[in-house]
């Protein structure tokens, strides 16, 4: 398996309290990039929120090219736990 397609599945079955989204994808992404946490921007991204769903973007230091990673999540009942539905490379 490819290195992004592993992190890809990582991302695609993580569920964690809804206000830590942007902190567990970044943690994910810097085990994967090898370098450190504050050097990878994650972001809300409204343009991408779908049926319910809320994106956010993800930006890696190394990507000259402006590559990124898209993560959408879907809240619980109670808003509290939020589930990755989907995670794709921009």
């Amino acid at each position: 398996m490819e290195p992004i397609d592993d992190i890809l599945g990582r991302l695609k079955r993580m569920e964690c309290p809804a206000g830590e989204v942007a902190d567990r994808v970044r943690t994910m992404l810097a085990e994967y990039e090898a370098v450190a946490e504050t050097e990878i921007a994650v972001f809300r991204e409204r343009s991408l929120d779908r049926d319910g769903t809320q994106g956010y973007v993800a930006r890696f230091p190394r990507n000259q090219n402006g590559l990124g990673l898209a993560v959408l999540t879907e809240s619980g009942m109670d808003d509290y736990v939020a589930k990755v539905v989907d995670a794709y490379l921009l």
